[in-house]
């Protein structure tokens, strides 16, 4: 299951960020594909992901990671948490079967840990901050539209 999730947090987290990175940000062409990434099923977002370039994927990550430090949500020792992890993320992360590779889903592994041992986080809370490349207010949107509890 660890694994699965992990995979789903990858997958997931590259989406929104390339399309975040390919538009500029506030523009109404990027609310609109925001809009449409949120209107998405799980399925199509994921096969959305899985054709995004190592490089679309790693800042895809990195804006997720962006999103979720920036959360009142979360206490300062969690942002650490998350931010210690953050610095792994490069394109090489994704381009296969590399070092970097192995190392970022490592640390990732751990991360979580760290976060279920130390914090006390559960599966969904690591789905929604770390697991799914929406903000908190899309989160609330996609959840209403599909009938999900992200």
């Amino acid at each position: 299951m660890k694994k699965v999730l992990i995979y789903l947090i990858c997958l997931t987290l590259a989406t929104l960020t390339l399309v975040s990175c390919k538009q500029k940000k506030g523009s109404s062409a990027n609310d609109g594909i925001r809009t449409e990434l949120v209107s998405m099923d799980f399925i199509a977002l994921d096969e959305y992901v899985k054709n995004l370039s190592p490089e679309e994927k790693a800042d895809l990550w990195k804006l997720k990671i962006q999103d979720t430090l920036e959360s009142d949500n979360l206490t300062e020792e969690e942002k650490a948490a998350i931010r210690d992890y953050s610095g792994i993320l490069t394109k090489a992360c994704y381009e296969g079967d590399t070092a970097q590779s192995h190392e970022s889903c490592e640390k990732s592994e751990n991360l979580e840990q760290t976060l279920i041992e130390k914090f006390g986080w559960d599966e969904k809370k690591l789905f929604h901050y770390l697991g799914i490349v929406l903000s908190d207010a899309e989160i609330t949107v996609y959840n209403e539209k599909h009938g999900t509890d992200f």
